[in-house]
């Protein structure tokens, strides 16, 4: 039953957006890679460090749903779009790879947030029959953002640069 006052599909719509981000933000550094390995000058470890760093959010995720019970689902999703495009953000503008490391882990703390927020949004607004419909638009806006990200941040870095496409997305 929904427990919700809002409109179920605005929720839906919302949070989906939310999950596009996250997932746009998660690969947003790969096409990037060259452009990081010359600037900074690094070879695939220090690379793969770059997406190990932002992957720590995963582990994070059980601390953000206790978060999510104590303070609600609508302050940690709006904290953790903050948070993890603020960290993109400041990736874009790192003059060291220390810094570089330092603001991919603030954008992967900010990724703890989105799973369990998203779901107690959608749970909380959406009626039971109508809870895989949009747990699946859910889930599908995050599988486009990973389409995206690659082809809109390898478009503006190759256009721009790689600090120019960090701080336009």
């Amino acid at each position: 039953m929904r427990t919700s006052t809002e409109d179920p599909r605005a929720v839906v719509g919302i949070v989906t957006g939310g999950h596009f981000l996250s997932h746009f933000y998660l690969l947003s550094f790969p096409p990037l890679f060259p452009m990081l390995r010359d600037s900074f000058g690094l070879d695939a470890v220090g690379l793969g460090l770059v997406m190990s760093v932002v992957a720590v959010g995963m582990f994070l995720q059980v601390p953000a749903g206790g978060l999510v019970r104590r303070v609600g689902a609508k302050r940690v999703f709006v904290l953790g779009v903050a948070v993890t495009s603020g960290g993109v953000a400041a990736a874009g503008l790192a003059g060291s790879y220390p810094l570089l490391l330092a603001a991919t882990l603030v954008s992967g703390v900010g990724q703890a947030a989105f799973h369990p927020a998203d779901y107690t949004l959608l749970d909380a607004a959406t009626d039971r029959s109508a809870e895989g419909k949009s747990f699946g638009v859910h889930t599908f806006g995050g599988y486009v953002g990973f389409a995206a990200a690659p082809l809109v941040v390898g478009a503006l870095a190759a256009a721009f640069d790689w600090r120019v496409a960090l701080l336009a997305v």
